[in-house]
């Protein structure tokens, strides 16, 4: 008889059995959004209000085209970069300087009538289609962005690739979107401004830490 590995074993188990509970999640996704300072809170709730404005300048008569396009360039991309990009390709027509599928769909979006269901379409994965439904509706009742700072954050710990990995397990983006949603009904907003303020405090506090981990190591 062959034993299965644990890295079988873990993909054979239901997600809540490798996963903590959608409340244990909720508690923590509200305790590092009750951590945020007043700058941050303003910082996340300005966050998609931001993305949209941009989307409806670079695209006024089809800001939905505008905001697939900068769903699709946003993988693996800081937001600094990821506008650059994106204003980049409408000065000049193509998207480049990205990876690779990721600027395929930029290209194919911005060359294409962008309609929101094509915009989907080409998009594609979960997380991109949740980006540019924010970007077009920060306020949205139930749509939130779930990537791998949202992972740590439900986790309450840096997450790893398995961890990410359960995004791509039936039901697991809905499973952690779930517990953003009931905490943004626990705090009185929408899940996007949940996902967005939880984002900035886990971002900065990362980049503390990592500045710490350098000055101790003398670096």
């Amino acid at each position: 008889m062959t034993e299965t590995t644990p890295a079988v074993k873990r993909k054979a188990l239901p997600l809540d059995a490798i996963l903590p509970s959608r409340g244990e999640m909720t508690g923590r996704i509200l305790a590092t959004y009750s951590a945020a300072t007043e700058e941050q809170m303003l910082d996340g709730k300005s966050w998609y209000p931001t993305a949209n404005h941009l989307a409806n300048r670079l695209d006024p008569e089809s800001p939905w085209k505008a905001a697939g396009v900068i769903s699709a360039l946003s993988p693996q991309m800081d937001w600094e970069r990821n506008m650059f990009l994106a204003e980049r390709t409408y000065a000049e027509g193509i998207a480049y300087g990205c990876l690779g599928a990721s600027c395929r769909k930029a290209n194919e979006i911005y060359n294409g009538t962008g309609e929101p269901t094509e915009v989907q379409s080409v998009l594609g994965g979960q997380k991109t289609r949740a980006f540019a439904i924010s970007i077009m509706v920060p306020d949205h009742a139930t749509n939130v962005v779930i990537d791998r700072h949202a992972v740590s954050i439900a986790l309450g710990r840096p997450s790893d690739d398995a961890d990410v990995a359960t995004l791509n397990r039936k039901g697991g983006y809905e499973y952690y979107a779930d517990a953003y949603r009931a905490a943004a009904e626990i705090a009185g907003v929408s899940p996007n401004v949940v996902q967005a303020v939880t984002w900035t405090v886990w971002r900065e506090t990362e980049i503390r830490t990592a500045a710490a981990v350098r000055k101790a190591a003398g670096r």
